[in-house]
């Protein structure tokens, strides 16, 4: 397997976008600089991330806002280089990516071709543009403007909204618009596919199906959509359930106050141990990159337990991340050479599970003979899992050295995809799991089970009675129902 050189940005800005990118989306999903063979190597955009059937589209520039020219002459021109030309790029690249898929390059003498089939008909794309230099100007333009961010307006009628520091798009072709203030809080709040996907889809429709969505700054809008949840569904929402609007906006300083919330503090407190799982993504993704193939891996064609484990958003993957954790602290003090420990772990996905396998085996010294045994060892827990729940279409294995009894440490990953199980299948697994539990190998299982909050309640702490109308104590000016109410009681 050759491997594979991406860009790092050509420019600061770019380096910076690059690696926020490669945190939100991880890197074996993250390109940056990528060309077309038009015009011998023509630039696509500034960085394109693709995973599965989704494609993020991003344009960055910086250009400095002229302080010295009259206000209105100095907007259009800032607007005209840093949001319109940047407009014009992420709808050419997206026309180019639908009409030459197989046209995309790495390097601008076009040898090294995109390593993912972009040839998808179900494709859906994001434009993103992030327009750096004009933070200063846009505090100095108001006291109200607490932030620097840009007011954004989408509707299909432009001309209504045409002032500095207040874009205004057309819901017919929407445009993610971020700027300095606000790209940091988008892409590390909403640091998974999911998360970030999720957020993009509903705030869309939304965008839709309203005359006009009007928000003070793209972080008010993210705090809306964090707060309000369908209490049926558990999902986030941009307008809310049950009620009718024609157009909706969002006032300046929702998301100060939704920051300062104490629901937020401990989700963010809580969610530091998921990064575990996010290193166990990069190191695997960072070898596939590297040209070493690990396990079944076939990740540039959607086969892949990497893949997989990049689907789980940010809440289950602190969830994962804790299980692992546990399951570590618990592996059994033993004088036996052999000793595997198994975990089965849910997913956000409901057809589907984790297995953990820790192993314990004396000539670990020998990787030709035990990284062989590890690996069978994972798959025939993987498939004794898929016998015990047929329901499940895709099992994905996580095996590592006991750490107990190991002071370096190396993975495997396996996917198994299990929606078509035969009977044959069936028998053959549970003919060999009967006989490995025989042996002298001491076998342990540990069930993942339990509820998992992306918003953690406090514990221990006497609780104190709101009304649902009463103003929230987090000092946000809402309603209880719509602000902490809401936030406290989202479950997965």
């Amino acid at each position: 397997m050759k491997n594979i050189e991406r860009s790092k940005g050509e420019n600061i800005t770019e380096q910076v976008l690059s690696q926020l990118c490669d945190n939100t989306f991880l890197k074996l999903w993250v390109y940056p600089n990528l060309y077309t063979d038009r015009k011998g190597g023509k630039e696509l955009c500034d960085v394109l991330v693709f995973f599965e059937n989704q494609v993020f589209i991003f344009s960055v520039k910086d250009i400095k806002f002229n302080k010295d020219k009259e206000e209105q002459v100095a907007w259009k021109r800032w607007k005209k280089k840093a949001i319109d030309e940047s407009i014009t790029q992420v709808i050419g690249a997206e026309r180019w990516i639908r009409e030459f898929p197989d046209r995309i390059f790495l390097d601008a003498n076009c040898k090294n071709p995109f390593p993912f089939d972009l040839k998808k008909e179900n494709l859906i794309v994001h434009k993103i543009i992030v327009a750096h230099g004009a933070e200063v100007a846009c505090k100095k333009q108001s006291d109200n403007n607490i932030a620097g961010s840009l007011a954004i307006r989408y509707s299909d009628k432009n001309y209504l909204l045409d002032i500095p520091f207040c874009l205004s798009l057309n819901k017919k072709n929407i445009i993610h618009v971020l700027d300095s203030y606000n790209l940091e809080i988008i892409l590390k709040e909403l640091d998974t596919i999911t998360d970030l996907s999720s957020y993009f889809e509903i705030k869309e429709k939304a965008i839709e199906s309203l005359n006009s969505l009007t928000y003070c700054g793209e972080e008010d809008l993210l705090a809306n959509y964090l707060m309000d949840i369908d209490e049926d569904t558990n999902k986030h929402l941009i307008i809310p359930k049950g009620e009718v609007y024609t157009d909706l906006f969002i006032e300046e300083g929702t998301w100060v106050n939704f920051y300062k919330s104490s629901a937020y503090l401990r989700k963010k407190e809580a969610d530091k141990i998921s990064y575990f799982w996010d290193n166990l993504i990069q190191n695997t993704a960072q070898n596939i990159l590297d040209g070493i193939i690990l396990g079944n891996t076939d990740v540039f064609n959607g086969n892949s337990a990497t893949l997989e484990m990049a689907k789980e958003p940010r809440f289950m993957r602190r969830a994962l991340a804790n299980m692992i954790k546990d399951s570590i602290l618990a592996f059994p003090d033993s004088d036996m050479p052999v000793v595997r420990l198994l975990k089965s772990m849910p997913s956000f996905f409901p057809d589907r599970r984790y297995i953990f396998l820790q192993f314990k085996y004396p000539k670990k010294n020998s990787d030709k003979e035990y990284i062989p045994i590890r690996r069978q060892m994972l798959e025939l827990a993987c498939a004794n899992e898929k016998n015990q729940f047929p329901i499940l279409k895709k099992v994905i294995g996580i095996a590592i050295d006991a750490p107990k009894y190991s002071h370096e440490n190396s993975e495997d990953f396996l996917l198994l995809n299990c929606e078509k199980w035969t009977e044959e299948q069936i028998n053959h697994y549970n003919e060999i799991n009967n006989h490995i539990s025989n042996l002298a190998a001491k076998i342990h299982k540990n069930w993942g089970v339990g509820t998992v909050q992306e918003f953690p309640d406090v514990h221990n702490k006497r609780k104190v009675k709101i009304g649902r109308n009463e103003k929230c104590l987090c000092g946000s000016g809402k309603k209880y129902k719509k602000c902490c109410m809401s936030i406290t009681s989202y479950r997965q």
